[in-house]
């Protein structure tokens, strides 16, 4: 009758396997440093080259609070957190701030207004613009033609902006294309937007400009008073192609509300656009998150201002832009996006063909494993068949009991080699064969001992 068959003992053999693993990985360290430390430095130059792990924090320029930079920084810190990092949100009063900011690298990346100038453009790089951000024209009174805004600046109190924010770097950039002088330079107020909205209803200031999209509250707010008039750039298409840096766009009528129509007409407007810039070296992963959340917000929210194409865009050439976000607008990454963590689907869209390369060698690699586990057996096996054939040899010459008994010495050593050599699991033939040579060597030596007794 056949016995049933016994079940081998797999953990057993698992953990010999790995024992056999460290071993053989110790030994090859131990014997071939120079190797082991040439593949070292190689793998720390692969990871400090590509740099695959993002870190875990990153700032961000953003504006005055309910500003829109305000209002995007925080939808942008929200998608940030769902990803694992934590964006920082730095409060200025505005593009100039946030400009001046990353070109002191006292930032890693900041939303800046096209058309600014940045200090030190050599060490940062665009991401793209991510939206229109029109200028907007509040004041009291009765209806304001758009032929009749020079008189109006120039007898009227206005608020240009903040200091350091691009609402007052375009102001200024606007009235001397049109070529506008104001006679008392102290109607000109120089104010936060939430400053300027609560002069202008107390009648402090006739009008204010604001530089934002729909995003901020603080335009919400102005929109929502229906004691405030909104001015009509009917020039945007001229304004435009004077001011390169800008684009007309059009607040449709109804956009605030439908019942009752607010505005009751379209409103042309003028608008720039505002851009992610960053510094030269942020890390891939990290342009790449942003370039994921500009896309998703373009989809996933209402946008009043939309461009064929979308966003986000190159839509300015005066700033270096980075590879990274060049590549993501070009390729299609939403598999990567939807199947791997935003550091991993950007290390392989960067990456791939390096990746690629590398499993081209480390495939051959692999294959050479056992080999490389058996490395330090066979060469100590190599070393114990070397001394066997000697003592062999020597045995045929021997021609007296001294010599015999140097070399019975010189077995027995030989043997207690052999037996404390590690074995790997996959050597024991081997081994037994060695320990079968031993016997018939031994045997040998029997045999001349009794000659010689």
């Amino acid at each position: 009758m056949t016995p049933p068959l016994k079940k081998p003992n797999f953990e057993y053999q698992f953990y010999a396997n790995i024992r056999d693993e460290l071993f053989a990985l110790k030994s090859f360290i131990r014997f071939h440093w120079f190797m082991s430390l040439m593949f070292l430095l190689g793998v720390l130059v692969f990871l400090y080259e590509v740099r695959p792990f993002p870190p875990s924090v990153v700032t961000i320029a953003t504006g005055q609070p309910d500003s829109t930079y305000d209002s995007v920084g925080r939808m942008y810190q929200a998608y940030f957190q769902n990803n694992g990092i934590e964006l920082k949100l730095v409060p200025t009063n505005g593009s100039v701030d946030n400009n001046r900011l990353i070109s002191e690298q006292k930032v890693d990346a900041a939303f800046s207004q096209s058309g600014v100038p940045i200090p030190k453009p050599d060490q940062v790089m665009s991401l793209g613009s991510i939206e229109f951000e029109p200028l907007w024209f509040f004041y009291r009174g009765a209806h304001l033609d758009a032929d009749d805004l020079p008189e109006f600046l120039a007898q009227k109190r206005v608020s240009v902006g903040a200091e350091g924010s691009g609402t007052k770097y375009m102001v200024l950039d606007l009235l001397n294309e049109h070529k506008i002088h104001i006679d008392n330079p102290g109607n000109q107020h120089v104010m936060t937007t939430i400053d300027s909205a609560d002069a202008l209803r107390a009648g402090r200031i006739d009008g204010l400009f604001i530089l934002a999209d729909m995003a901020s509250k603080q335009l919400w707010t102005l929109l929502e008073d229906p004691t405030l008039r909104i001015m009509s750039f009917k020039s945007a298409q001229a304004i435009s192609s004077k001011l390169g840096y800008t684009d007309p766009v059009v607040f449709p009528r109804g956009a605030v509300s439908l019942n009752p129509v607010r505005p009751a007409n379209d409103i042309d407007l003028v608008a720039t656009n505002t851009r992610i810039i960053v510094d030269k070296d942020m890390h891939p992963a990290i342009q790449y998150l942003f370039m994921m959340a500009g896309a998703y917000f373009y989809r996933n929210t209402d946008v009043y201002f939309k461009r064929p194409g979308g966003f986000p865009a190159f839509l300015d050439n005066d700033t270096e832009k980075s590879d990274v976000a060049i590549k993501y607008l070009r390729s299609s990454t939403s598999i990567l996006e939807r199947t791997f963590p935003f550091w991993i689907a950007s290390f392989l869209d960067r990456a791939w063909l390096l990746v690629a390369a590398l499993f081209a060698i480390a495939y051959p690699l692999m294959k050479m494993v056992p080999r490389y586990r058996n490395f330090h057996f066979n060469a100590a096996m190599n070393d114990r068949y070397i001394e066997m054939r000697r003592i062999e040899a020597m045995l045929d010459q021997c021609h007296s009991e001294s010599d015999l008994l140097a070399l019975e010495a010189a077995f027995d050593s030989l043997e207690e080699q052999v037996k404390g050599m590690w074995v790997p699991t996959n050597a024991n033939e081997r081994y037994y064969l060695m320990l079968n040579g031993l016997r018939l060597l031994r045997d040998r030596l029997d045999r001349n001992e009794k000659i010689w007794s």
